[in-house]
C-alpha cells in the first residue's frame, strides 16, 4: 500500500510540471517484463513440506493506446505475468501462471525534446491458473483457474528515438490479484518492471 501511495504522489506531481512537446495520436508496443510476487512462496510455506516458491518470473507485454492530447490518453494491454514454480527440495510440486488484460487512463508530461514521464490508473482483468504436479488429490490440491478484477497503477518514462519509434520503461503494480488452489485462496500484489519498443502512428 505504501508503494501505491508513493506512485500516486509522483503521478500527480508529474502532471503539475511544466509541459513540453508531445505526440498526439495512436501507438502500439511490445516488450519484456519482470514480475515479482509472494503468492507462490506463501503457498509453499503452508502446503508444501520444505517448500519454496518462485518470487519472480519473466513475461511479455503487448499494448496499444491513443493520446487525445499531449497529456491525456487511454491504453489497453495484455500482460503475461509469468510462471511461478513451487518446489519441495528439488522436486516441482505445484505451478502458478498469471496473466492480465488491462485498460487504463494515461497521463503524460514531456520534458527536454525527446523524453516523457507518464502515469496510468486502470483496471486489470486477471487470470491466475494453478496446477498441481506432485501429491495431487483430495479437496485441496486440484487444478483451478481464478479470474477477477484488480486495480492497476503505473509510472514510466519514454524516449522518442525517431519520429515513429520510442523506447519505454514502466513500473506497474497490480494490487490484490486473487488466486485459488482448491479451498486455499490468497490475494497478492504483482510489481512489474518492463522495457518495450513502441511504434507511434
Amino acid at each position: 500500500m505504501k508503494k501505491i501511495r508513493i506512485l500516486v504522489v509522483v503521478f500527480f506531481g508529474v502532471l503539475l510540471a511544466t509541459p513540453a512537446l508531445a505526440q498526439v495520436g495512436g501507438y502500439v508496443g511490445a516488450g519484456f517484463l519482470s514480475a515479482n510476487t509472494d503468492n507462490a512462496n506463501d503457498f509453499a510455506k503452508v502446503f508444501v513440506v520444505n517448500g519454496k516458491g518462485d518470487k519472480s518470473a519473466t513475461g511479455l507485454k503487448v499494448y496499444g493506446g491513443y493520446m487525445f492530447s499531449r497529456n491525456i490518453g487511454v491504453e489497453a494491454g495484455y500482460y503475461d505475468l509469468g510462471t511461478y514454480d513451487v518446489k519441495s527440495g528439488s522436486v516441482k510440486t505445484d505451478e502458478f501462471k498469471t496473466s492480465a488484460f488491462a485498460v487504463s487512463a494515461v497521463g503524460s508530461w514531456p520534458f527536454a525534446t525527446a523524453f516523457n514521464v507518464h502515469g496510468k490508473l486502470g483496471l486489470a482483468f486477471t487470470s491466475a491458473d494453478y496446477t498441481c504436479k506432485v501429491g495431487c488429490g483430495g479437496a485441496i490440491f486440484v487444478n483451478t483457474s481464478k479470474s477477477d478484477v484488480a486495480p492497476l497503477i503505473g509510472i514510466g518514462v519514454g524516449w522518442k528515438a525517431t519520429r515513429n519509434i520510442s523506447v519505454v520503461a514502466d513500473f506497474e503494480v497490480f494490487s490484490n490479484v486473487k488466486h485459488a488452489a482448491g479451498i486455499a485462496s490468497n490475494d497478492t500484489d504483482y510489481q512489474v518492471l518492463s522495457v518495450s519498443g513502441q511504434y507511434n502512428f
